[in-house]
């Protein structure tokens, strides 16, 4: 893979990051929460 695969990828990369922060910034849902992300109980004695 010479400069122009090496770049063609690259592209890919900035294109795709574009095309989530558009959708992300169109988005009108609230942000997720790091409990729901990890999977963390809000309060331990609700398990």
């Amino acid at each position: 893979m010479g400069y122009s695969g090496a770049r063609g990828g690259l592209d890919a990369i900035l294109a795709a990051e574009s095309l989530v922060r558009t959708a992300r910034e169109a988005d009108n849902s609230p942000r997720l929460t790091t409990e729901q992300i990890t999977g963390a109980c809000a309060s331990p004695s609700t398990v």
